[in-house]
């Protein structure tokens, strides 16, 4: 999540999505990182609440 929040807040977009997309197929359980089949909506969502969520370090 860490590196996902670096990238989006570096404007990297295209890597954070990508990032996202590859943790989601290598973690699928309980759907941590979204499900496989969401709606971009969905993920614009997720990608804002990783953004502007508080993780710790160095965000």
């Amino acid at each position: 999540m860490r590196k996902v929040q670096r990238k989006l807040r570096l404007g990297e977009f295209e890597s954070a999505i990508a990032l996202l997309r590859a943790a989601r197929e290598v973690w699928p359980e309980n759907d941590c990182f979204g499900s496989s089949n969401m709606a971009p909506e969905e993920e614009f969502l997720a990608l804002r609440e990783i953004f502007f969520a508080e993780l710790g370090g160095d965000s």
